[in-house]
């Protein structure tokens, strides 16, 4: 979920002003069996005007406070990405795989590593 235009002096406040700003309940309660369930896995906090590099965008943990953001051996920013695979196998044919990557080669990788039997058809940085 983007949430625009919340001024703030750092990242924490930021996701706090941002859990603020919107309803979440009302938003993902989408019937009787479809309900928000308060679990929260990070977030990501992108400044303006912070260029096509995303130098100061920032992942941090559920918390809203602890960085997760470093790959520990590299200590490189790590970012989102989502790469499409095509497997056949009965009932399954396109796979969506989600990662937090050094770059798109990193994140393709991480692709091949987890579905060995598919073949990587697109990947892109996952932007808000």
């Amino acid at each position: 979920m983007t949430v625009p235009n919340v001024e703030a002096e750092s990242h924490p406040e930021a996701i706090v002003k941002a859990e603020g700003m919107v309803n979440l309940h009302s938003l993902f309660n989408k019937g009787p069996d479809q309900e928000f369930a308060e679990d929260i896995d990070c977030f990501l906090v992108d400044e303006v005007g912070d260029g096509a590099d995303f130098t100061n965008s920032r992942w941090y943990r559920s918390d809203g406070i602890t960085p997760l953001y470093k790959n520990q051996e590299t200590k490189r920013d790590l970012h989102p990405y989502m790469v499409t695979l095509y497997e056949h196998i009965e009932g399954t044919e396109t796979i969506v795989f989600k990662c937090q990557a050094e770059d798109i080669h990193h994140a393709i990788q991480q692709a091949e590593n987890a579905y060995s039997n598919a073949k990587v058809v697109g990947a892109m940085l996952k932007l808000g």
